[in-house]
């Protein structure tokens, strides 16, 4: 059956309306409406995608750049092409435009080739509607930090490529190359990606691209306080195409930080083009650059709009490929533009504070806090392998990679970034901690350890597999520190098994903390 019969039907069996009373009216139709378009969605197999929308198909093509006209009218000898094709500098040079024109119209571009020498290798693209309408250039970098840790399964050493640029609807560029000394490039190609359903130049059908009236409708509420989840774009309201991922990117034993990042694409889109921009990199990610999925955890447009990123749970510790060397223990928030010449909007930066203060929150972090992390290596990476570095809960990525990244002037709102985010939805538990994972009633103790960013009156309850609470400690104040031996409120020891031990607490306004699980295993005492 057709959306359109869909909406017949549907219009038929609103007519009943005429029949109820208003008070039972109001009632019928929340009540109505959800049902009819449960009928709607089970006859035609027809869902919202994309906050509302049909998702319009993504069209890619990739072009052969010629390395030898990146070597045309040079009368050094910086820049070489071998019979075989590679094209090879001898000190850091950059090459001659050229340019490229795409066999369909595209919304964003991206250049891919193979590389077995040298560092990294940034370019300047401009585009426009035709070779005779170029825009100014955009200088775009290469990995330069971005990527997987080099012991990932996505880790690809001599497969390189620029970040994705958004470009709006076009179809040339001119692009030229900065090659560090020694670097040996093969294999040039520039990538044309169409993601808003208009690769054949045409405008795109209502259908597919206009928010319809159930736009929105299985979002989740903006942000309050308590640090609850904002509101989030969701994968499937987005559109992400799941066949497109390659691998699963694993977890991490614990969130300990935050990185932030640009995605240094274009700042110049609409509001309905943000989603068009979002699966435009998950595609590039994936297909392009071999990551297991796209590289951020999550997105936030110059709009304060939030989608998820990364597959694996918002909640849960999944190890991004955004910061390489960093990516296990971290994660990513990417602001969609370039932030080196222009500052953020004031609903990116908000977006930005919101979903940390919940992220962190959830992990217990403090925002104006610091973490250990340790390095996992990898040439994008200021730190050897294994060197033990202190950085600050959010970061920039320019901290840890060889980039520009987040851009000056977003990387310059960081200690502010970091108040705010540190004074939304307080009170907060931070780093509850045990002293061990195991106890033997009778033999040892576990402490139990929290502090909070004020004053709490503190409740730890430890608790059964039926979630029965075997022993109740209280204490008040900023600090936290209860000792357990393993018995029960009567002093007989508790049976072996695995324990939940739940702490909160709540401020003398009455607010309260995000609660803090720890698990615990009780052991019977040895046999004699």
């Amino acid at each position: 059956m057709s959306p359109q019969a869909v909406a017949g039907k549907v219009r038929k069996h609103l007519d009943m309306r005429h029949s109820l009373s208003m008070p039972s009216m109001t009632l019928w139709r929340r009540t109505s409406f959800v049902v009819t378009l449960a009928i709607a969605i089970s006859l035609t197999g027809w869902a919202p995608q994309a906050r509302g929308r049909l998702v319009p198909e993504t069209v890619s093509r990739e072009v052969p750049v010629s390395l030898r006209t990146l070597v045309n009218g040079r009368n050094d000898e910086s820049l070489s092409v071998s019979p075989q094709g590679v094209l090879r500098s001898r000190s850091s040079v950059a090459t001659s435009p050229t340019t490229v024109c795409a066999p369909i119209q595209f919304t964003a571009v991206g250049l891919a080739w193979n590389q077995a020498a040298g560092g990294d290798v940034h370019a300047a693209i401009k585009s426009g509607k035709s070779q005779e309408d170029l825009g100014r250039a955009t200088e775009v970098e290469s990995d330069g930090g971005e990527g997987p840790d080099v012991s990932s399964p996505e880790y690809h050493p001599t497969s390189r490529a620029t970040a994705m640029l958004w470009t709006g609807e076009a179809n040339c560029i001119e692009l030229s190359l900065e090659l560090p000394s020694r670097a040996a490039i093969s294999g040039l190609r520039a990538v044309f990606i169409n993601t808003s359903g208009t690769a054949q130049g045409e405008a795109p059908a209502p259908s597919t691209k206009t928010a319809g009236p159930l736009d929105g409708l299985f979002g989740v509420s903006t942000a309050n306080a308590m640090t609850r989840r904002p509101g989030l774009v969701t994968r499937a309201e987005w559109g992400a195409d799941e066949s497109l991922k390659n691998c699963d990117a694993g977890y991490a034993p614990a969130l300990k930080m935050a990185f932030v990042h640009h995605t240094a694409g274009s700042n110049d889109y609409s509001p309905d083009q943000s989603d068009d921009i979002v699966r435009s990199i998950y595609w590039y990610h994936t297909q392009v650059k071999g990551w297991c999925d796209i590289a951020y955890n999550f997105l936030v447009d110059r709009y304060g709009t939030v989608f998820v990123g990364r597959d694996g749970g918002v909640r849960q510790p999944t190890i991004p490929a955004a910061t390489q060397g960093f990516n296990t223990g971290s994660t990513a928030v990417a602001a969609m533009g370039n932030f080196m010449d222009v500052p953020p909007t004031s609903a990116t930066v908000t977006a930005i504070q919101r979903v940390l203060a919940w992220r962190l929150d959830v992990a217990h972090l403090p925002a104006t806090g610091w973490a250990k992390m340790t390095s996992a290596g990898g040439p994008n990476n200021r730190y050897p392998e294994g060197e033990e570095v202190t950085l600050r809960v959010i970061s920039g990525h320019r901290r840890t990679g060889y980039t520009d990244c987040p851009g000056d002037y977003l990387y310059g709102l960081l200690p502010e970034i970091r108040r705010a985010t540190s004074a939304l939805g307080t009170p907060k538990i931070l780093r509850p901690a045990q002293s061990d994972s195991s106890i033997t009633p009778g033999v040892d103790q576990v402490q139990f350890r929290a502090r909070a960013d004020q004053a709490l009156g503190w409740d730890v309850d430890v608790t059964n597999a039926l979630g029965t609470v075997v022993r109740h400690f209280d204490a008040s104040g900023t600090r936290l520190s209860t000792t357990w031996d393993g018995t029960d409120e009567l002093g007989a020891p508790v049976m072996p098994g695995d324990y939940r031990v739940i702490i909160t607490g709540a401020n003398s306004a009455g607010a309260t903390a995000r609660r803090a699980v720890l698990k615990l295993t009780v052991v019977a005492p040895a046999s004699p």
